[in-house]
């Protein structure tokens, strides 16, 4: 679960899955392997960070939550996704704002766009951020500046 400061009351969303592998039944993790994943406030995957095996320990909050990949995981993919109309993490809200702070992109806003979900990009890299593998681009309703419909054209 995503971590919030007190008084503060956000949508939760998984921010870092950990899969592993024990040495036997019962016993302590051989291997783990991790995906973070980083969302808006609307809840629109903004991106995930995919980590391989590793025989590292797990990192974990003074609650025991898992905080973040194990120890000297290496990154084996990553995706990065802009929206449209983007809105903030749900994670990190603008200095002194609480998660509900109002944003022009937010699905409370009543002035927000209907079309705020469209995807306009979406980058993959194998080998970590910064060595794009590929990248699609999304164009809706012959590439206006504000979506109408919602239709992909190519």
């Amino acid at each position: 679960m995503t971590a919030y400061a007190t008084g503060q009351f956000p949508n939760p969303y998984v921010a870092t899955e950990v899969h592993s592998v024990p040495a036997s039944p019962g016993g302590a993790p051989l291997l783990a392997a991790a995906i973070t994943h980083l969302v808006d406030q609307n809840g629109n995957e903004m991106s995930t960070i995919e980590y391989g095996w590793s025989a590292g320990s797990v990192p974990r909050d003074s609650n025991q939550m898992v905080s973040g990949p194990p120890s000297g995981a290496p990154i084996a993919r990553a995706t990065t996704t802009t929206y449209h109309c983007p809105s903030i993490a749900a994670s990190s809200p603008p200095s002194g704002s609480s998660v509900s702070a109002d944003s022009f992109c937010a699905y409370w806003n009543p002035s927000s766009p209907s079309l705020r979900h469209l995807v306009t990009r979406s980058v993959t890299s194998l080998t970590g951020p910064g060595s794009d593998y590929a990248a699609t681009e999304y164009c809706y309703d012959n590439c206006l500046p504000t979506p109408t419909a919602g239709n992909v054209r190519t």
